[in-house]
C-alpha cells in the first residue's frame, strides 16, 4: 500500500504539529481524532453538548494528549490553524467567521479520506434517492464479487480503513450537501441524482446549495465520469460544466443522441459509446416507485461502467426490497398495510412516496421547519390522500398549503391534527381496509426526535404495539 503511505507522510509533513480543533464529536469525527492524534496535531475537541452528555467519547481518549472544549462556550476562542467541522456546521458562525478572517482553515473528515483513498471513488448526490442508490450499487458490486466499500454519509466512517483500501477495491460513497460544501477533490466516478430545495434553514440560499452539490464534480479530470438527470432542470445544466464523460438518465424520455440510461417501453437500455444494450426489464425490480427506477438506472450505469455484469444487477434487482426507513412494509392490520418512509425528510420524497400506491392513503406528515415550500407536495397529496394527520412544528404550513389545494379539487382530503405522535399512530389505524397508512414526513425529525431513524423506529414500536 505504498500509495497510501506517501499520502499518509505527506499530510504528516503538512499538519503534523499543527493546532487543530475538530468541532462537533458526531460519528464521522470520532475516528478522525484518534486519526489526527497520530499524526501528531495538537488536537482540541468541541462540541455544544457537556462533559456528562459526552462521557464515553472523554473516556475513549484517556490518557491521550487531547483538550476538550464543551458546552456553552465550546466556540469560544475558536483560533486554531485547521477547524474540522462536522457535517452541518454553519459556516457563517461569527465565530468561524472569525477564526477563517485571521487565517484558520476550514476542512473535513472526507476530504482527508479521499485524499489518502486508494481504490476507485463513486460518489452519490442529490436531494432525494441518494441513501437508496448507494445501497443498490453497494449490493450490486458486491454481488460480483469486487472489494468493495460503502460509506459517507451512510454506514460507518471509512477514514480508519483507508489504509486497507487497494487500487483496485471501489468506493461508494453517499454523500450529502454538508459533506460536500468543505471538499476540493471529487470523485471519479460521480452522480447527481436531483436537486430541490433542501437544508435552507443552514444553507445561505438555494444558490448556495446548489453550489455545494456541484462539488462532486468540480474538482473532477477528463477521464471521470459525471452521472446526470436529464429529468430534473437544474442537475441537466450542470452538464455545461462537467469536465468529464456526461450520462444522462432519464424515466420519462429515450435519449439516443448523447450516453445516456433510459426507459424503452419496460426496458432500461443503456446507451453507452454508441452502443445500446438493455440492461434490465421493470418486472425484475421488486422496490416499488418510478423513482427508484431512475435509482437502478444510476446504480446500473455505475455498474457497467466498472464492468460488471449485467446478471449482477438482475439478481440484486430482483431481491433489493428497500433500505430500513425508506418505504419500508412494517405489517398490515384489519386489512391496512402500514410502511415506514421516515427517511422522507424532503417534500419531493413524500411525492415519490405517494406516487409509488395505487390505494388509498392515510398520510403522516410534519416535523421539523427546513424553510421549504410544501406546495407541490399540496397538489399531489389533493390527488392521493385519503387522510392527512398532521404532526409538528410544520403542521400549520401543511395544512395552510393543502387547504389552498383543496380549492376547486374534486377530492377533498381529511385533514385531521394530532399533538403528539403516539395520538397520530392511533388516530391512522382507524381507517377503512385497503388503505395504506405511509409515513411520510416530508420534515426533518428534530422537532421530536434525534434524527429519522428515531422517528421511523418509533413509528414502528408504536404500530406493532396496535391491536
Amino acid at each position: 500500500m505504498q500509495g497510501y503511505h506517501d499520502q499518509y507522510q505527506k499530510l504528516k509533513k503538512r499538519l503534523g504539529g499543527k493546532d487543530v480543533s475538530v468541532v462537533g464529536l458526531g460519528k464521522s469525527n470520532i475516528p478522525l481524532i484518534r486519526f489526527l492524534l497520530e499524526l501528531g496535531c495538537q488536537v482540541k475537541a468541541r462540541d455544544k453538548k457537556d462533559a456528562t452528555q459526552l462521557s464515553q467519547v472523554i473516556d475513549l481518549y484517556k490518557g491521550d494528549d487531547l483538550q476538550f472544549q464543551l458546552g456553552r462556550e465550546y466556540l469560544k476562542d475558536l483560533k486554531e490553524e485547521v477547524l474540522f467541522l462536522t457535517p452541518g456546521m454553519p459556516k457563517d458562525l461569527p465565530e468561524i467567521r472569525n477564526a477563517v478572517d485571521e487565517g484558520s482553515v476550514i476542512a473535513s473528515e472526507m476530504g482527508l479520506f479521499l485524499e489518502l483513498c486508494q481504490g476507485k471513488t463513486i460518489g452519490i448526490t442529490g436531494s432525494v434517492g441518494k441513501t437508496t442508490t448507494t445501497s443498490i450499487t453497494g449490493e450490486i458490486f458486491l454481488e460480483s464479487g469486487k472489494p468493495t466499500y460503502v460509506g459517507g454519509n451512510i454506514g460507518t466512517p471509512l477514514l480508519d480503513k483507508a489504509e486497507q483500501i487497494s487500487p483496485d477495491s471501489y468506493v461508494i460513497l453517499e454523500l450529502s450537501s454538508f459533506q460536500l460544501e468543505m471538499l476540493k477533490v471529487s470523485t471519479s466516478i460521480s452522480a447527481v441524482l436531483n436537486i430541490f430545495p433542501n437544508h435552507l434553514d443552514q444553507h445561505r440560499s438555494m444558490d448556495d446549495y446548489i453550489e455545494a452539490k456541484k462539488n462532486i464534480f468540480r474538482y473532477q479530470n477528463h477521464g471521470d465520469v459525471l452521472i446526470l438527470n436529464a429529468d430534473n432542470d437544474i442537475t441537466v445544466q450542470m452538464s455545461k460544466e462537467a469536465k468529464g464523460k456526461v450520462i444522462l438518465f432519464s424515466v420519462t424520455k429515450e435519449i439516443t443522441d448523447s450516453d445516456s440510461i433510459f426507459l424503452k417501453g419496460d426496458q432500461i437500455i443503456l446507451h453507452l459509446n454508441g452502443q445500446f444494450e438493455e440492461i434490465c426489464r421493470l418486472d425484475d425490480i421488486v422496490l416499488p416507485g418510478k423513482h427508484n427506477v431512475g435509482n437502478y438506472m444510476v446504480a446500473s450505469a455505475i455498474a457497467r461502467l466498472c464492468a460488471i455484469d449485467h446478471q449482477f444487477i438482475k439478481k440484486v434487482a430482483a431481491r433489493f426490497a428497500g433500505i430500513e426507513h425508506r418505504i419500508s412494509f412494517i405489517r398490515e392490520l384489519r386489512g391496512i398495510k402500514f410502511y415506514n418512509d421516515s427517511k422522507a425528510t424532503t417534500p419531493e420524497s413524500t411525492i415519490s412516496a405517494l406516487r409509488a400506491f395505487e390505494q388509498p392513503i392515510i398520510l403522516i406528515a410534519g416535523g421539523y421547519d427546513k424553510h421549504v415550500s410544501f406546495s407541490d407536495m399540496a397538489q399531489e397529496i389533493v390527488k392521493k390522500v385519503e387522510k392527512l394527520i398532521l404532526v409538528g412544528v410544520t403542521a400549520d404550513q401543511i395544512e395552510g398549503e393543502v387547504r389552498e389545494a383543496m380549492k376547486g379539487a374534486p377530492h377533498q382530503p381529511e385533514i385531521i391534527r394530532c399533538s403528539s405522535f403516539e395520538e397520530a399512530v392511533a388516530v391512522s389505524a382507524v381507517s377503512k381496509p385497503g388503505r395504506v397508512v405511509l409515513l411520510s414526513p416530508a420534515c426533518a425529525s428534530y422537532d421530536m426526535f434525534n434524527n429519522f431513524e428515531e422517528r421511523g423506529h418509533e413509528f414502528t414500536r408504536l404500530v406493532r404495539n396496535l391491536t
